[in-house]
């Protein structure tokens, strides 16, 4: 379980970070970029469900994990309603996607650092 949930969140990487940096490089958000908005979205969503079942104790990594987490699902839903209807929305989506992206591998940063350093080479 802890390697699927593992693989989970690398492949929640891969997808946020190309939906960030594509809506980035185009200064448009189009539907494939949504596409994987949602995997990268659902992936870590999925992840984190099942490391939570491993390791329940509240940390640093999981307060910065569940915020990101959170914070993943609001640019979701702000970029569906860019899409969809607040024009405005769609430039500021821009400008907000880096931070929201930064956050976010922070939190993966200190997993896989935390699971390197403090779980005696076994996570």
């Amino acid at each position: 379980m802890e390697i699927t949930s593992m693989l989970l969140i690398v492949f929640a990487f891969v997808a946020y970070t190309i939906a960030i940096f594509s809506e980035r490089k185009k200064h448009q958000l189009l539907w494939w970029m949504i596409f994987f908005f949602i995997g990268g979205v659902v992936f870590d969503t999925i992840g984190t469900r099942m490391m939570i079942k491993e390791s329940p104790k509240i940390s640093i990594h999981g307060i910065v994990g569940y915020s990101a987490l959170a914070i993943m699902w609001l640019h979701l839903i702000w970029a569906l309603l860019s899409k969809f209807r607040w024009k405005k929305g769609a430039d500021w989506f821009r400008k907000f996607s880096i931070y929201a992206w930064i956050l976010w591998m922070i939190a993966f940063a200190s997993g896989w650092i935390l699971g390197i350093f403090f779980s005696g080479g076994s996570h």
